[in-house]
This record gives C-alpha cells, structure tokens and sequence, in this order.
C-alpha cells in the first residue's frame, strides 16, 4: 500500500529556501544612520532596500528575517516596525505614509505588499482608476 500525497494539487517548491550566509548580515552603523533601528540580531538577503523618508523611522525587532529583494518603505514622518521573531519571504514590500505594524512571529510569503494607504473616493463620478491615493486615517 503507497501513501497518497495529502494535497496532489499542490506542486512543491521548486528549490529549498537557501541558508543564512555572511552576506545576510546587516551593518548596523550605516543602517541607524538612515532612519533604522535593530533591536538586535536580524538576517538580511541579498538587495535590501530601506527608504526612509524625513521625520521617519523603521524598527527591525531582535530575530526579524527579510529576505532576498525586500523593500521597507516610510513616507516622511512614517513608521514601519517589524517584530521580533517576524520572516518575510524574498520581495516583499512594506510601504507606510502613516504607520505599518507586523508583530511578533508573523510570517509573509514571497512578494507580499503590505501599505497603509487607499483610495480617495471624495468624487463619486471620477473614474476608480483615475483617484488619487492617500493615506489611510
């Protein structure tokens, strides 16, 4: 008698996720110097980005990983924290233009965008695609 695969309409992933490596490792000193806090040891992939607008801040919890591609993005006077003990998959996006909160052990998968922001819907006869976005309140 042979197991059946539980789900065999779920492929598995192509290739296993690729371990931690000295490339992972953030400096602390030039990332403090833009707007970001560690509250201690994090793992960073390859090709980061971090941009931090004036007035703003991103907080890195102690055990937080990103990985490779991931962008965090705050508008000027944003925030943007992620919790200790929070993965997020390569190419994710965190994007605030107020304030954006992962907590503790959350985990996104690849290429996630997660935004504070929405749609103006002030004028009723103005086509969706055609408002302007502002941040939520």
């Amino acid at each position: 008698m042979t197991a059946a695969h539980p789900h065999p309409e779920v492929a598995p992933p192509a290739a296993p996720p690729r371990p931690a490596g000295w490339r992972d490792r953030l400096r602390t000193r030039r990332a403090t110097r833009r707007g970001v806090t560690v509250q201690g040891t994090i793992v960073l992939g390859r090709g980061v980005r971090f941009a931090v607008g004036p007035g703003a801040r991103i907080v890195l919890g102690a055990g937080c990983a990103l990985g490779d591609g991931c962008r965090l993005q705050a508008g000027p006077g944003a925030t943007v924290v992620v919790g200790a003990g929070t993965r997020l998959g390569d190419r994710c996006v965190l994007s605030a233009h107020e304030r954006v909160t992962l907590g503790t052990g959350c985990l996104l998968a690849d290429e996630v965008v997660l935004t504070d922001a929405d749609r103006r819907f002030d004028d009723p006869e103005r086509p969706c695609a055609s408002r302007a976005w502002s941040p939520r309140r």
